[in-house]
């Protein structure tokens, strides 16, 4: 490893010397260098996007099943069955949510009507997420810096803690997780993942066993998370769950779904049956956005960003670093109970 590192930071420092030369010598010579520079310079720029292999390369075909057979075994585990209602989605009247909430997030409102589905009651996990690339022989690190790619590594040792995904990859794995499954399984729409969040659409303001944010005690403080070497989440499932039996809503990270982000409402009275969000999404600076629930990935004690109403987005191939909060749970959409615990 040791060696393959040495070899990798001399060849980059070998192409920026090039670089350098090139760019001293363009001042003095004909377009064609300027052209030639132009050239190096995309040549350096894909070197730098090389993905080096993660920690599934070192799966075995029989850890490959292994654990295949351990994420099939959890959907029956840990579907949570949520039967179907109408409520609204956004915060119809502030005042129903008081004293909770001193405010509510100004997010478009209109009412819905959901049928039956079931929930995971966990994220992702890294080593969901390790087994599904080595299973389809994709080891991509989506780290192109140095000391990202490092801690990319350093972080997957611990399988228990939410992968950071961006929409993509959460969309691709549900889709595995469905063949893998033979159930219609994908990510939440932004209906189905608020509703689970507020206990089936009551007026409660805090996804938390208890509507309340106790950092240390229902949500991870910073300490906890800050003890997790090279990583910024804690395990999945530590904390106490949501009423509805759901874990980590509120805080370890931001949670991806499938709507496109828009601030505007559906367009007509409603209720809008198991709707899928718009047709197209809001461009960020990255391409088009999708829903990220809610606003902040911490919950502190004030609960600023963290309500059942507060949402962000980004874009569905946002570049993921060592900094980035994207974590992702799955949904079956089927109307009959999955789980043979319930």
């Amino acid at each position: 490893m040791k060696k393959l590192s040495f070899t990798r930071l001399l060849k980059g420092c070998c192409i920026a010397f090039l670089l350098f030369f090139v760019f001293l010598t363009q001042m003095f010579y004909s377009n064609g260098l300027y052209k030639s520079a132009i050239w190096i310079d995309e040549f350096y720029q894909e070197h730098m996007k090389e993905s080096t292999p993660s920690i599934t390369a070192s799966m075995t075909p029989d850890v490959i099943e292994a654990n295949k057979t351990l994420i099939k075994k959890k959907i029956t585990d840990d579907a949570i069955f949520i039967e179907g209602g109408e409520f609204t989605l956004g915060p119809d009247n502030c005042d129903n949510y008081a004293p909770t909430l001193s405010r509510c997030a100004p997010v478009p409102v209109y009412p819905v009507k959901l049928t039956n589905y079931s929930m995971l009651k966990f994220k992702i996990t890294n080593l969901d997420f390790d087994t599904f690339q080595a299973d389809i022989g994709k080891y991509i690190n989506p780290h192109h810096d140095g000391f990202d790619r490092e801690r990319w590594e350093k972080i997957h040792q611990h399988g228990d803690l939410p992968a950071i995904i961006n929409w993509t990859m959460a969309h691709n794995y549900c889709q595995w997780l469905g063949k893998l499954t033979n159930l219609p399984v994908a990510l939440p729409t932004e209906a189905q993942w608020e509703f689970a969040a507020r206990d089936r659409g009551q007026h409660i303001g805090f996804m938390t066993n208890n509507n309340r944010v106790e950092p240390g005690v229902n949500v991870s403080s910073f300490k906890m998370r800050e003890a997790i070497k090279d990583g910024y989440f804690t395990p999945v499932g530590q904390f106490p769950p949501s009423p509805l039996g759901l874990y980590d809503l509120s805080g370890d990270g931001l949670e991806w779904v499938n709507d496109w982000y828009s601030r505007d409402k559906p367009i007509g009275e409603g209720p809008f049956v198991d709707p899928q969000g718009p047709k197209k999404g809001y461009l960020d600076n990255e391409g088009p956005a999708k829903v990220l629930r809610p606003n902040q990935p911490d919950a502190d004690s004030s609960g600023f960003g963290v309500t059942v109403h507060d949402r962000t987005y980004a874009a569905v191939s946002a570049s993921v670093n060592s900094a980035s909060q994207y974590t992702v749970r799955c949904v079956i959409n089927s109307s009959q109970r999955i789980a043979t615990h319930e």
